[in-house]
């Protein structure tokens, strides 16, 4: 496991090919994702063991993936925490968002390994379905995008009552993030126990904010969270995924982080000189160039492996989330250009 190309590339190793994975490359677009949705719910596929090792390790041969990641959502912690979530529409609502104090003060410090016993069982049938040289990657919503469901209810266009929360009172906003973040580091290091080999930390919303306002009402709880889950875990990299956050990168860089999963709107080599010989690359490829004509989704591709592909630490993957609607045979011959890849 140790030698798996996508563990030496977060290691900053060198490795026998650039390996490749893809954000919820379990989605829509996977063959046994649609099969299970014409019989159960997505909350049933969320919550079933059985179906979170499926669609877990589908992509592996499906894709020809280098790594499976686990199947499941940003919401778990905050469900654990007593916040309702329902996925109407697909996308995640709270039904009891924070909107008062005493709302902060009554969440839950949930027994994460209980309370989410589903997806920890999850994780160790899929541990069991995968061969030995394919790496698990767990996943979890990272803190600040976590408040932000849980103040606003759900996605939001201008993070109003968010922000409202942190500049207004700050006390209270630090309280909300300690609770979260203890929560989620306890989530990563469970989901580390059941088999898991790396965290992808999804932090979606983090690009609203000013560096200033990163690094006053945020950075401090990343940075704990990163610290506390590496002195259980020194050698489990945690991937950061952000997006929009340009300008917090040299930030972010500073955290004790292993791996940056940034979106198309960063230069790969700016950022890899940020922290050059310890922090692993991971990206950055548009997903929507996976719709399109296959001469320009080979042209994208390689001309970001021209960039890269001859460098340490860096994982191929894409800057945002796969469309549901994205051919799967699509996602299997990109997988197979990049892997096939030879540095000119």
């Amino acid at each position: 496991m140790s030698d798996n190309c996508f563990l030496r590339a977060c290691r900053h190793q060198t490795v026998e090919k650039i390996p490749v994975w893809y954000l919820n490359q379990h989605g829509r677009h996977l063959t046994q994702y649609r099969q299970l949705r014409e019989q159960y719910s997505l909350e049933q596929l969320l919550r079933t063991p059985e179906h979170i090792a499926t669609l877990t390790v589908g992509p592996i041969d499906e894709y020809h993936v280098d790594a499976a990641v686990l199947f499941t959502d940003l919401m778990p912690v905050l469900e654990g925490m007593g916040l309702r979530v329902n996925f109407g529409d697909g996308l995640p609502h709270i039904e009891n968002p924070i909107r008062s104090h005493a709302d902060i003060d009554s969440l839950i410090l949930p027994d994460i390994r209980s309370d989410l016993a589903f997806i920890m069982e999850g994780i160790r049938e899929a541990r069991e379905r995968l061969a030995v040289e394919y790496p698990l990657i767990g996943f979890a919503g990272a803190p600040f995008s976590l408040a932000c469901y849980a103040v606003e209810g759900g996605v939001s266009a201008s993070f109003t009552r968010t922000k409202q929360l942190m500049y207004s009172e700050p006390k209270w906003w630090h309280r909300l993030m300690e609770k979260i973040t203890g929560n989620v580091t306890e989530f990563m290091t469970a989901q580390v126990e059941n088999g898991c080999n790396a965290i992808e930390l999804v932090d979606s919303f983090v690009g609203i904010l000013s560096p200033f306002d990163f690094r006053e009402y945020v950075s401090v709880h990343l940075q704990r969270l990163a610290s506390s889950f590496h002195r259980r875990y020194p050698e489990t990299p945690i991937l950061y995924y952000s997006q929009q956050s340009s300008s917090l990168l040299p930030m972010i860089a500073e955290l004790d982080l292993d791996v940056l999963h940034v979106d198309w709107r960063v230069e790969l080599m700016r950022a890899r000189r940020l922290r050059d010989q310890t922090l692993c690359l991971q990206g950055n490829l548009d997903p929507v160039l996976l719709l399109g004509d296959e001469k320009t989704l080979l042209r994208q591709a390689g001309r970001l492996l021209d960039v890269m592909g001859s460098t340490r630490g860096f994982i191929f993957n894409v800057g945002h989330f796969l469309a549901g609607e994205t051919p799967g045979e699509r996602i299997r011959m990109l997988t197979d250009f990049v892997h096939q890849y030879q540095p000119g």
